[in-house]
């Protein structure tokens, strides 16, 4: 796992890199509502429907992005599925209304950890719905 986040590192110069599904209305949604952009001096919102490798080198360290998205935070932490979430929601800044929403939400952890197997089934759904496929 050591190389794997050695990897992102070097790929993504942001303090905080994001992974997510950039097909799905809910994970875009968060990203943009979430305005971590002013949270941090950078942020990489990294749409793994643009860079293909980056699912295949997720996939050969065991995180599917069907399954979550994965945040590495400024110490180096991997989060991924419901704490990635969790992340978002306690850095999202009180700035507007929607990333507040975001921070109010997704900050306590029976919300984003708890309920994020039913957030990920409501994201399988709405995608098969629209006609995307997994990643």
């Amino acid at each position: 796992m050591n190389i794997f986040i050695k990897t992102l590192s070097e790929k993504f110069k942001g303090d905080v890199v994001i992974i997510y599904d950039g097909d799905c209305p809910f994970c875009k949604n968060i990203m943009l509502m979430s305005e971590l952009k002013r949270s941090f001096r950078s942020v990489d919102l990294v749409n793994a429907r643009d860079i293909p490798n980056i699912v295949a080198l997720c996939k050969k360290e065991g995180l599917d992005l069907n399954q979550g998205m994965i945040v590495l935070d400024q110490e180096k932490n991997l989060l991924f599925g419901g704490e990635a979430l969790r992340y978002i929601g306690l850095n999202a800044p009180s700035v507007s209304f929607f990333s507040r929403f975001v921070s109010i939400f997704f900050s306590p952890k029976i919300i984003s950890v708890n309920l994020y197997p039913f957030f990920r089934a409501c994201r399988n759904i709405t995608l098969k719905l629209l006609g995307h496929k997994k990643l």
